[in-house]
């Protein structure tokens, strides 16, 4: 495989606007007139309350009565990433360049019928490749495959990067580059924290649990495809690619790369006269994910995301369990892989947040992550806080 073929993937908030639109196809136009050879993956133009956002194609349809079918509902909130394909398609065009809108089916992605949240099962290569042969960029539309049934399904949300990656894998690329409305990963949130840095470069494992844990600026599940094969990934924004974060393997010294927070979650508690593994099945086959998990003689607690609520209560009561939910609850986590090893580093966390009367709900760690399940009252100060300690 040519060794200069790269991804361009570009998020909605990047396509919103003609003008936007221009600006990514004078984007990739530059990489074309560099001697590049880019495939380009697209999502759904804009956020809620635009034409074609996912969001809006959703807001279509009234689920009050009935929820849409599973099946239904991926072929509608395909759409958004089609609509952005034949646009920049036609945008390049215009530039003089030869380009074609593709779907994630007619790009050769294949996947298990898992609607909603797919895996994909293998790429056939062939109908990118014939393109490419012949001088013509593929526009690909995101977060989209085709499975057996042939059926379109969507990945989860955010899939536009598990689509990029997926596709820089297969053609092993050069890098992938992911344009956002943002410059790249910072040490934390700059809206909370107004000293937080740029981060050059970090390390895979830092990156996905940096998107895993808030900072949703590439999908965690991209980075673990894109380390499988040793791809590096580049964030930027469209008007300013040479500067941004490159994700690739690195080793560094930093113990703490970045701090992210999460609110929307709910902490669950449940008398100890529970069956754990019943419970914790009974969540599995929901698809219900569980996080700081806690079994004690006297309780099982543990944390999952806001949007489960439902479907958790639901569980719940069908095991004919008590529990008590809180709503009001964040999770903040710092990250590094320079961690490993060092003592006094969670004793420090502890320290900075029992000193400002920030109180310690729940406390985990792995090797790269620190988090500590607050009061979401203290979210930002404690975020600050961490930084300062740690980042700055």
């Amino acid at each position: 495989m040519a060794d200069k073929y790269i991804i361009q993937k570009f998020g909605g908030t990047s396509l919103a606007t003609a003008e936007q639109r221009k600006q990514v196809a004078r984007c990739i136009s530059g990489a074309l007139k560099a001697g590049k050879r880019p495939i380009i993956v697209v999502s759904a133009p804009g956020r809620l309350g635009q034409p074609y956002a996912t969001d809006s194609l959703l807001a279509l349809v009234d689920q009050s009565q009935s929820p849409i079918a599973p099946r239904d509902r991926d072929l509608l909130i395909s759409c958004g990433e089609i609509v952005s394909a034949v646009l920049i398609a036609h945008e390049l065009q215009i530039l003089g360049h030869k380009a074609m809108a593709l779907t994630g089916a007619q790009a050769g992605i294949v996947t298990d019928n898992n609607h909603g949240n797919a895996t994909v099962k293998h790429v056939c290569l062939d109908p990118l490749s014939t393109l490419l042969q012949y001088g013509i960029t593929p526009v690909v539309a995101g977060f989209q495959g085709k499975a057996d049934s042939g059926d379109v399904v969507t990945f989860s949300r955010g899939g536009g990067d598990t689509t990029a990656a997926v596709l820089g894998v297969a053609f092993d690329c050069e890098y992938i580059e992911i344009f956002t409305d943002v410059h790249g990963l910072f040490s934390a949130d700059p809206r909370v924290v107004k000293t937080a840095k740029l981060i050059g470069e970090v390390d895979y494992t830092e990156a996905a649990e940096l998107a895993a844990e808030g900072a949703r600026i590439v999908h965690p599940h991209a980075v673990d495809i894109a380390q499988g094969r040793g791809v590096p990934i580049c964030i930027s924004s469209p008007g300013d690619a040479s500067h941004g974060t490159i994700i690739h393997q690195i080793n560094h010294h930093r113990p703490i790369t970045g701090i992210t927070a999460k609110s929307d979650i709910i902490a669950v508690t449940i008398p100890a006269a529970a069956s754990s593994s019943q419970l914790f099945d009974a969540l599995a086959q929901a698809q219900i994910s569980a996080d700081f998990i806690t079994v004690t003689a006297d309780s099982i607690s543990f944390v999952t995301e806001a949007s489960c609520g439902e479907a958790l209560s639901t569980v719940l009561k069908n095991l004919k369990l008590d529990f008590t939910l809180r709503r009001d609850v964040a999770k903040v986590s710092l990250i590094g892989t320079g961690m490993t090893g060092i003592p006094g580093v969670m004793a420090a966390v502890v320290a900075v947040l029992q000193d400002a009367g920030i109180q310690l709900l729940l406390v985990t760690d792995s090797h790269t992550t620190i988090s500590c399940l607050i009061d979401q009252k203290h979210r930002e100060t404690a975020v600050q806080l961490l930084h300062q300690r740690f980042c700055e």
